[in-house]
């Protein structure tokens, strides 16, 4: 793994602001810190981690399976409570977010992934960066796991490494899915914690951030999510409740309703006991 170099771990994983208040001269000092190199991680090791992806523009569920080298679409149907049935073309609106995800490396204290994209025509580090992968990730990083000290210099064909911020480590004891999410405009602690049901205890001591102190859009910071449910009938997901926003056209939530009502046409119109009945082909 590389490191950045002149950068403790303690710095490393976040975009910090600092605003230097000298009293009695009268002026502020305000300096902004690039996102680092991954997140803390303790725990060395591999693990499954997500990123919160919001594409530039309007994609499908098998582009964006094929940008973050998945085996197969069908892995982002579980974290983002999608039907088994829903097709790799199922549309995905621009700036929406969609729970992608990745393999976590963690190793000297730091954790992140060891993804691979392919460089186009056109395309800069900034770029990648910043619109290819949402902000997942800044140019620096890049640079400096893939081996360049130029950010502008890229060439068709080369295959860059992407380091997505991961971790691996219990939260309170307990086994989560650490969740990198980008910070939006108006985003504050509160209202990530409150929607993403984990407490600011666990958002403050994994991102070393205080509730004090206002988060930054742009800056990526890691959510402590509960293990994903295999069970198809569960009403929380990754922390998603089923009321929230599902961005597609139904929620994993309204499975059961579903199921209850064509079971009882079924009955209704075989006029057979419960104990038979059994789905068509």
């Amino acid at each position: 793994m590389v490191k950045l170099p002149g950068l403790r771990p303690q710095v490393v994983p976040l975009v910090y602001l600092f605003v230097i208040v000298v009293e009695g001269v009268g002026f502020n000092i305000s300096v902004v810190t690039v996102q680092g190199l991954g997140f803390r991680c303790a725990t060395a090791g591999t693990c499954k981690g997500l990123v919160g992806y919001r594409p530039l523009n309007a994609t499908t569920l098998k582009e964006i399976s094929s940008l973050f080298g998945l085996g197969q679409y069908t892995d982002l149907l579980l974290p983002n409570s999608l039907l088994s049935t829903t097709p790799p073309s199922q549309p995905v609106s621009a700036q929406h977010t969609i729970k992608v995800p990745i393999t976590c490396q963690c190793q000297d204290g730091i954790g992140h992934s060891d993804n691979k994209y392919t460089v186009k025509p056109g395309d800069t580090l900034d770029y990648i960066a910043t619109s290819v992968f949402s902000r997942l990730v800044d140019p620096k990083s890049i640079a400096a796991v893939s081996g360049s000290n130029d950010l502008s210099k890229t060439s068709p064909g080369q295959v860059l490494s992407i380091p997505l911020p991961c971790n691996c480590d219990l939260v309170d004891g307990s086994q989560v899915t650490h969740y990198a999410l980008v910070v939006e405009k108006n985003d504050t602690l509160t209202s990530i914690a409150n929607g993403y049901n984990v407490t600011m205890a666990q958002l403050e001591n994994l991102n070393n951030v205080s509730s004090n102190a206002p988060v930054v859009a742009g800056q990526v910071l890691d959510v402590p999510l509960p293990l994903p449910s295999q069970d198809a009938n569960s009403t929380i997901t990754n922390g998603t409740s089923p009321t929230a926003r599902c961005g597609f056209m139904f929620c994993t939530a309204l499975v059961p309703t579903l199921v209850g009502l064509r079971l009882l046409w079924k009955m209704g119109t075989d006029r057979k006991p419960f104990s038979s009945f059994a789905p068509s082909e």
